[in-house]
């Protein structure tokens, strides 16, 4: 649930819909950065 609350954040570029947990906002930090670099792992 927290990776796909990330991953919508990130790739549809939209507001978080609720206050995000630490884990979501971590897991979306990292989901940008892969997708800046193009490494496209999405954290993992």
């Amino acid at each position: 649930h927290e990776f796909a609350r990330a991953f919508y954040y990130v790739i549809l570029e939209s507001e978080w819909l609720l206050e995000p947990t630490e884990c979501e906002i971590e897991l979306a930090q990292q989901l940008r950065e892969d997708f800046n670099i193009s490494d496209n792992t999405f954290g993992l």
